[in-house]
């Protein structure tokens, strides 16, 4: 376990990752959260000189990403690894194509693989078989919403992080400096509140009050858990063939357990008939959670087995279902 908490403990990886055994079980996993780093050890099944030089580059650009999502600048991140030697005592991280499940308590990070390699497919007039399929053609769109500011980042958000104090911080002050994003924000929110009192009044949901809540989000480019995950549905909605029924249900969902620790973020391919409280019962199903980028620079996308926010999962109740949407 590396700590990354501030600058001293980033220059202690440095020394740390040139020191590990590369002999280490394969099982063992690479894997961060806002504040730790674990490394992933094993040598490449080909240990020609060529090869492992390859390999501890990969393996570098993994690291640098890790910390450039921590909020540390790109060349401060590669100027820490530039002098890990290769050898017997190095930073070789095994197969590489193993970090796409990279894992993380409480949120889950991208490997350089996944934001490189997983392509985005049309999202135009489709019906979708699974969850994933449906994220995947609609995921660039929806990673625009980690730029934004996180407005509930005061309650939730560390402050003395690298990541606030880099990104998220900014963008707050930005917020509070413009007053038409501001206005924005307030109607996504006056919005995503009413949509909740019409729902829970046993009124049926449409597709364009979602709309009408992902546009101000938009427009304020700011949000909070609720906003962005009405925005989310709404953004995996978009230019879907069929009845809602046709595709993969799409879900969004609370967990609550009190003021500090209530959160909403969203199911997609959840089974019918499933206990929303029991993930066993779900079957297949991707999680998209943009507060999570926002709020702590983690991955937005996440499975029943790795939530992007493990410390609130599984969700307690079911607050908007598109397959309940009014056509």
């Amino acid at each position: 376990m590396i700590n990354t908490s501030n600058l001293a403990s980033l220059n202690q990886l440095t020394q740390d990752l040139s020191t590990h055994s590369a002999t280490a079980a394969d099982s063992q996993e690479l894997r961060a959260s806002g504040k730790e780093i674990y490394v992933k050890q094993g040598l490449p099944k080909n240990t020609s000189k060529s090869a492992r030089l390859k390999h501890q580059t990969n393996a570098k650009k993994v690291v640098v990403n890790l910390l450039v999502k921590q909020g540390v600048p790109k060349p401060q991140a590669e100027a820490m690894l530039k002098n890990v030697q290769n050898g017997s005592k190095a930073i070789t991280m095994g197969n590489l194509k193993s970090l796409e499940s990279l894992a993380s308590t409480p949120s889950r990070w991208p490997s350089a693989q996944e934001s490189s390699e997983v392509a985005q497919t049309s999202k135009s007039n489709q019906t979708f078989k699974t969850g994933l399929d449906m994220v995947k053609a609609h995921q660039n769109d929806l990673k625009k919403f980690g730029d934004f500011a996180c407005t509930d980042i005061g309650t939730f958000g560390d402050k003395k992080s690298s990541f606030y104090q880099n990104k998220a911080g900014p963008r707050l002050a930005s917020l509070a400096a413009d007053k038409g994003r501001q206005a924005q924000d307030h109607k996504a929110a006056m919005k995503s509140t009413g949509m909740t009192i019409a729902i829970k009044g046993g009124n049926t949901p449409s597709e364009s009050m979602l709309k009408g809540i992902a546009d101000a989000v938009k427009g304020a480019q700011a949000g909070c858990c609720s906003t962005f995950a009405f925005s989310a549905a709404s953004e995996l909605l978009e230019g879907l063939s069929g009845s809602p029924t046709a595709n993969p249900k799409v879900e969004v969902v609370a967990f609550k357990g009190g003021h500090s620790s209530t959160h909403l973020y969203v199911l997609v391919g959840r089974e019918e008939g499933s206990d929303i409280s029991d993930p066993k019962t779900w079957g297949d199903v991707s999680i998209v959670d943009p507060w999570a980028s926002t709020a702590f620079g983690a991955n937005m996308f996440g499975t029943k087995e790795r939530p992007p926010i493990s410390n609130m999962f599984p969700p307690t109740e079911v607050v908007f279902d598109s397959h309940k949407l009014d056509d």
